[in-house]
C-alpha cells in the first residue's frame, strides 16, 4: 500500500478520541442537523454538500489534535487525570503569549 503512495495508519480499536475521522464525522453531522429538511430526498442531496463543506484545514486540525492526544498516552499520562486535562486542554488567551501551564512544565 505504501509503495503506491498511500499512508496506512492503525489506531487503537474503539477509541474515538484518537481517531480524527470521528471529529470529521461530528462536524458533518452538525452541518447536517443545521441544514436538514427532514425528508430522505433532501438528505440524499445534502450528503455531498456536507462532505465538501468541511475544509481541509479543519481536517488537518483534527488530525493534529489526535496526534497530540496520542502523545499524551505515549508519555504515560493517564486519561482524565489533572495532568491530562492541563496537557490536552491548555487554553491560550493570546497567540502571542505562552500559557502559564507551559512555563511551569518546562
Amino acid at each position: 500500500i505504501e509503495n503506491t503512495g498511500h499512508l496506512l495508519t492503525f489506531y487503537p480499536v474503539f477509541h474515538c478520541e484518537i481517531n480524527f475521522i470521528e471529529y470529521y464525522w461530528g462536524a458533518a453531522k452538525q452541518f447536517t442537523c443545521n441544514h436538514y429538511e427532514y425528508d430522505f430526498n433532501s438528505l440524499e442531496g445534502l450528503v455531498p454538500e456536507v462532505l465538501a463543506s468541511i475544509p481541509p484545514q479543519l481536517i488537518w486540525k483534527y488530525h493534529a489534535r489526535t496526534v497530540y492526544i496520542m502523545d499524551t498516552y505515549c508519555n504515560n499520562i493517564v486519561y482524565v487525570s489533572p495532568e491530562y486535562e492541563s496537557y490536552v486542554h491548555t487554553k491560550y488567551k493570546s497567540h502571542q503569549h505562552i500559557a502559564i501551564s507551559e512555563l511551569e512544565a518546562s
